[in-house]
């Protein structure tokens, strides 16, 4: 496995657990993945 596999299957380990919570808390518990994306993105720079 490569570096891109490895981010691959991470993304894919992540959309599972969010689907998890999502089928089983109140709409609203999580923020969106842009949000998630947007809120990282500038705490790397």
């Amino acid at each position: 496995m490569d570096g891109q596999d490895n981010i691959c299957n991470a993304w894919a380990a992540l959309k599972l657990v969010r689907m998890a919570i999502e089928q089983t808390c109140p709409a609203g518990v999580l923020p969106s993945e842009e949000a998630v994306l947007l809120l990282w993105s500038r705490a790397d720079s």
